[in-house]
């Protein structure tokens, strides 16, 4: 029970626990640290061929372009996990700017967007690329989201 003026109102448990929390808080002297958290997005469009992949950064400072060719052991690989390596390796390359940010990676591959979505994938190179590309976004505290754009607007 908790006294208001002449009258008693009995409170729930849960109350009272939020009354302590915040009579805890006011007892303090030192100041609590701010946590800055970015809600910034990035915008990003990747697209990748049988010869390699390439991203286009849309950034304050200006667009970025990012590029490389594939090495001998990802030319197997389908369009859909290169498409998925494409989102990877750019991501990687701006690592240092995606600490807790928003990322929203335009791509022209449904087949990708459905398997970030969680959909299924019968590719296990596939399968393997979003593993990774998950643990990124886990490591980075990246939030990432695909959205599909037809080629001629990538």
């Amino acid at each position: 029970m908790v006294a208001l003026g002449e009258d008693r109102v009995a409170l729930p448990p849960a109350a009272l626990d939020e009354v302590r929390f915040w009579a805890f808080v006011d007892s303090m002297t030192e100041p609590i640290p701010f946590l800055l958290q970015q809600h910034v997005a990035l915008t990003l469009y990747t697209d990748a061929s049988g010869f390699g992949w390439g991203a286009h950064v849309l950034t304050p400072s200006g667009p970025t372009e990012l590029r490389d060719y594939w090495c001998s052991e990802l030319f197997r690989y389908d369009i859909c996990s290169k498409e998925a390596l494409a989102v990877l390796f750019a991501l990687r390359a701006l690592a240092s700017r995606l600490y807790r940010r928003r990322v929203d990676v335009h791509v022209n591959n449904m087949g990708l967007v459905h398997a970030w979505a969680g959909l299924k994938t019968k590719s296990g190179e596939l399968t393997g690329v979003l593993r990774e590309l998950f643990l990124f976004c886990v490591d980075n505290r990246v939030s990432l989201k695909l959205i599909w754009v037809s080629t001629s607007s990538n």
